[in-house]
């Protein structure tokens, strides 16, 4: 892991607040799927997604599969680079924790159970939490206006 990005802070500074719910899901037609249903993770697809996204400047590295019952637990500055991403036909979906915030200008911070609100929205489609699932991780560097949120919500003093 010699690519450190844009951080200011080691790899094994310890974090502040974690969490584990911070994700992203889009669901393509046909609206009507089961998670059950649905083919295996296509790893390929998947980083091409994670790099398409605006927090993430590249994949460094991919790390295999993981299940999607198993939530990466953001202990490290280390930890800030992983995110759990998978396609599955028609649906995809990443976990990454540049996607947190700490509240909003009306509400505390987790005020809003916002994760519980996709999880109804998405219902049988929700693959987070699916043992049966299996996503990419992957080790990301993310963009330097993303280091710079994620320094200050999860290192700054």
């Amino acid at each position: 892991m010699s690519d450190t990005g844009f951080w200011t802070f080691p790899p094994d500074r310890i974090t502040r607040g974690s969490g584990v719910r911070y994700e992203l899901t889009v669901l393509n037609p046909p609206f009507t799927v089961e998670v059950a249903d649905l083919p295996p993770n296509d790893p390929e697809r998947a980083a091409e997604f994670a790099g398409s996204l605006g927090t993430i400047d590249y994949v460094t590295e991919d790390l295999g599969l993981r299940k999607q019952s198993d939530t990466i637990t953001v202990a490290t500055r280390a930890d800030l680079d992983l995110v759990q991403v998978g396609a599955w036909g028609n649906l995809v979906s990443v976990s990454d924790p540049a996607f947190a915030d700490d509240g909003n200008l009306d509400d505390e911070a987790n005020q809003n159970d916002w994760g519980a609100l996709a999880t109804a929205c998405l219902a049988g489609a929700d693959p987070w939490g699916r043992a049966a699932l299996d996503a990419s991780s992957l080790r990301v560097r993310h963009s330097e206006h993303t280091t710079s949120h994620m320094e200050a919500l999860y290192l700054s003093d």
